[in-house]
């Protein structure tokens, strides 16, 4: 106790954080001793000594810390089994999901059969070692340091402590074996639906999910057998009485089984009702800052199965949790509306909905003040929302074109929409004369070529000038030097002078235009190759240019 008090609690740091913890090391060093020399190096007792002591190692970054925990599971695993086990024959009759108790007489015969398969033994001595080896999995202290150790290796893993990338790889992969070793015994243990059993397998599919793979098949299997582990989990925890699948741990878990469906696998039409089931969880228990993430898991789920209009709405309620729990200008409530923008400007393009191309309009408005205070106007993220506010209003100015040309107007709803009232129907169509308002036509291109501009000049700055994303500006502001050149003499005619866009001659547009986008097919052959989707792209945004004279 006083070791721990020393060693582990105490908050100082430097020379005196150091000598406490040394001193910690030592006597906890030589509780361990005392302990394997009493009760034997597999005693409870130890496993306690030992946690303590890496619990402390742990604390000073020693790597020596794996080497204690390996010591007591191989130590584990040379105890006599439990007693009764010998008594069972290969022939027993078990039933792991009613009759745990019955479980140890399958795993005789199955560690016996798996030992002489894999490790080619040749003797009885080896054989009796294998099997003694096997057995000795079925005492809970030696599930417990395996799981110990498998935390331990991730703990190192994850924080590079003095791990090169080989090396590293093993040690996930060791750390894989035991957990997967761990929940396949803890359910023939304890059953199917324990707890302990349910906790094992997700973190044997949270030690899965997380490599890093650069085979997309190897990823997707390895993605597949998280995913039923995960299941497999859920199912126990449902059926589990004393437990429950509506517990706060249950939905933790069901968001991450949700996460690796739609990210890993692309499954989002099976993640969907388990994320809904997420957020009706947490909102019902007035936790709707923890349903966040879930609900911007959900907007995406339904943004890919052609669900935008509740993908909107979803992103809407984000920004309101946002607002509540963390206020107007922070980086978190930034992100949700910049979410929030982007689904309201997919369903205006899709549907022609110049209605919530005004609202998206105004969220950008908001993202590029928010960002503009809390990271200043050359900030990237800034610079982003620039961009998009300014590809807003050009798509404003499009529309509003397009209105007057007679060839505007709201396309078909999509499947499952529900009918709108008389009443909302007209006080729509009255919003939308407003944003397709032909009068604001050279301030929209006004200012999105100011945005644009001001991008361009601040990521030739910030990365030069053949950077791929100084290239994505450049071509952004082609694209508003076209609008402006397009019907240039019908546009102006039909604008007030008052609204016109600035007067500049035509023919230097058009050579501004054409300059800035043959340096971006440059740069993006000698970047990106001839052949490519971008550079594709921006040889027919040279055609468009060259199109104009």
């Amino acid at each position: 106790g006083a070791a721990r008090v020393v060693g582990l609690e105490d908050g100082t740091e430097g020379d005196v954080r150091e000598a406490n913890l040394t001193e910690a090391v030592a006597l906890f060093t030589a509780a361990v001793a005392a302990s394997q020399e009493s009760l034997g190096p597999f005693a409870s007792e130890t496993g306690e000594a030992v946690e303590l002591l890496c619990q402390a190692l742990r604390l000073r970054l020693d790597p020596n810390e794996l080497a204690w925990r390996r010591e007591f599971l191989d130590a584990c695993e040379q105890q006599e089994p439990p007693p009764g086990l010998e008594e069972f024959d290969q022939d027993d009759h078990v039933n792991t999901g009613t009759n745990p108790a019955a479980a140890p007489g399958a795993l005789v015969a199955l560690g016996a059969a798996a030992g002489a398969a894999s490790g080619g033994l040749s003797s009885p001595e080896e054989f009796a070692a294998a099997r003694r080896a096997d057995l000795a999995w079925n005492n809970l202290n030696t599930l417990e340091a395996a799981m110990r150790l498998a935390t331990a290796i991730e703990f190192r893993a994850a924080n590079h402590l003095g791990v090169l990338q080989d090396e590293e790889e093993e040690l996930l992969d060791e750390a894989e074996d035991l957990r997967k070793r761990v929940a396949a015994r803890l359910a023939l243990l304890k059953g199917e639906v324990s707890e302990d059993t349910c906790f094992a397998r997700v973190a044997a599919a949270r030690a899965i999910s997380r490599r890093k793979c650069l085979d997309a098949a190897e990823a997707k299997g390895r993605a597949l057998v998280a995913a039923a582990l995960y299941h497999q989990s859920l199912t126990g925890l449902r059926l589990n009485r004393h437990f429950g699948f509506g517990n706060m741990r249950a939905l933790a878990i069901t968001r991450e089984y949700a996460h690796v469906l739609a990210v890993r696998l692309g499954d989002f039409m099976s993640a969907e009702p388990l994320l809904r089931r997420v957020v009706r969880g947490y909102t019902m228990r007035g936790y709707d800052v923890f349903a966040v993430d879930s609900y911007q898991l959900l907007g995406k789920c339904l943004i890919q199965n052609e669900r935008m209009y509740e993908a909107e709405e979803v992103f809407g309620l984000c920004v309101k949790i946002h607002l509540k729990h963390t206020g107007p200008n922070m980086p978190l409530t930034l992100e949700a509306m910049a979410d929030h923008a982007e689904v309201t400007t997919e369903i205006c393009k899709r549907y022609e909905d110049p209605y919530e191309m005004e609202k998206a309009e105004l969220l950008w408005r908001k993202v590029v003040e928010g960002r503009d205070l809390a990271m200043g106007s050359t900030h990237p993220e800034t610079i982003e929302a620039m961009m998009s506010l300014g590809s807003c209003l050009l798509e404003r100015a499009r529309m509003a074109e397009l209105s007057k040309k007679g060839r505007g107007g709201r396309a078909p709803p999509p499947v499952g929409a529900k009918p709108l009232r008389a009443d909302k129907a007209a006080e729509l169509e009255a919003k939308k004369r407003g944003a397709l308002n032909p009068k604001m036509w050279g301030a929209w291109i006004d200012e999105a070529e100011q945005h644009h501009r001001f991008a361009v000049e601040a990521r030739t700055t910030a990365f030069g000038a053949a950077h791929p994303r100084t290239v994505e500006a450049q071509e952004e502001l082609v694209r508003t030097l076209l609008a402006r050149l397009h019907d240039w003499d019908e546009n102006a005619a039909m604008v007030p002078l008052k609204h016109r866009p600035s007067t500049r001659n035509v023919d230097d547009l058009r050579s501004e235009a054409e300059t800035l986008a043959t340096r971006i097919l440059q740069a993006r052959e000698l970047t990106q190759g001839r052949n490519q989707a971008a550079t594709l792209r921006s040889e027919r945004l040279l055609g468009k240019v060259n199109g104009t004279h």
